[in-house]
């Protein structure tokens, strides 16, 4: 229980190794009968809980078990002194006189308390979990909205935690530059702000402006292909819109053409906007027909293969030469003299 068995600790200017062998020596001071009733003696547990925590998180970090030994004497020494309160006040209610002994208690179990919180936020903003260090100083700010070292330590974690936003930060350290404007720790802390304030700015920023242009581009294809036809690969796809759009081109530009020889020999405007806008319809019902001969084109091929193929043969039938009768006997008559 007293030694450090392969845990090591730091002293001064040395660290203890694992396993070490250990000499204590033991002074005895004074003898103490055990009544946690008694105010005081709460009070002066829960003021060796903290110190010990205290010791803990400076001499025990780097083994990997003083954060856990820290926050362990820091929860129990909060807890004492938060039930402590709760009597004193429920005590105080009761007594209308004025009791300056309960309001010392009460002073002192308050102090402990938010040392014991404060420290709390310490140890998780060391080991970076900032969620959880946020918690506990805003649990002190709860109780003492003007404590400076919960301010910066809220602050602190705001900033640092993902899941944290600038205006928490930001809340937090204006509060604390009313409390203790000329503090060096909170101008630092004030300058580390303003840079990842200005940083997130930057890339925001730029992330906008590439959205902004991915999302012009997008719209920009979407007006040039309008809506494609179905097809069964990419190839397949990029295929068909180039040949609608060549032929919603070569369209256009012959009614515009049609439309120029309209008012030159008959002088007629109206006829020209009428051919000009007959050519913005039909290039529509012809993408849509062609869309169905594309999607159709297997079943129309199937329907009209026999035709075509009925077609060819009786074009070949009808050139193939006739054999005559002179020519016919020669042949028969190599059949039958049996030379093969």
């Amino acid at each position: 229980k007293y030694g450090y068995g392969p845990l090591t600790r730091n002293h001064a200017q040395f660290e203890l190794p694992p396993n070490s062998n250990l000499v204590y020596q033991v002074t005895l001071k004074k003898i103490v009968e055990e009544d946690y009733s008694d105010p005081t003696q709460q009070i002066e547990l829960a003021q060796h809980k903290k110190q010990n925590g205290n010791d803990k998180y400076q001499h025990e970090w780097s083994n990997g078990h003083g954060m856990h030994k820290a926050l362990h004497l820091y929860k129990k020494g909060a807890e004492l002194m938060t039930n402590l309160l709760v009597s004193l006040q429920q005590e105080q209610e009761n007594n209308d006189d004025n009791d300056n002994r309960n309001r010392e208690l009460q002073e002192q179990a308050h102090s402990i308390l938010l040392d014991c919180l404060n420290n709390t936020a310490a140890v998780y903003l060391k080991a970076k979990q900032y969620g959880k260090a946020k918690v506990a100083a805003t649990d002190v700010l709860a109780r003492d909205p003007n404590n400076f070292k919960a301010l910066l330590r809220a602050a602190r974690a705001a900033l640092f935690d993902p899941a944290g936003t600038f205006e928490e930060s930001d809340a937090a350290l204006l509060a604390a530059e009313e409390v203790k404007p000329d503090s060096k720790e909170l101008k630092q802390l004030r300058v580390e702000y303003t840079r990842r304030k200005r940083d997130y700015d930057r890339k925001s920023k730029a992330m906008f402006t590439k959205m902004m242009k991915s999302n012009t581009t997008t719209k920009d294809v979407d007006s040039k292909v309008g809506d494609a036809p179905e097809a069964g690969s990419k190839e397949e796809t990029e295929s068909d819109l180039s040949k609608d759009e060549i032929i919603e081109e070569v369209y256009t530009e012959g009614a515009k053409l049609e439309a120029a020889k309209a008012v030159h020999t008959e002088g007629d405007q109206d006829v020209a906007a009428q051919t000009i806008e007959k050519s913005r319809e039909a290039p529509e019902d012809i993408m849509t027909f062609k869309g169905y001969l594309w999607k159709y084109r297997f079943y129309i091929i199937q329907l009209i293969m026999p035709f075509i193929t009925y077609f060819i043969f009786t074009l070949v039938k009808d050139d193939m030469p006739v054999a005559t009768q002179e020519e016919a006997v020669p042949v028969m008559g190599v059949s039958n003299d049996g030379e093969f």
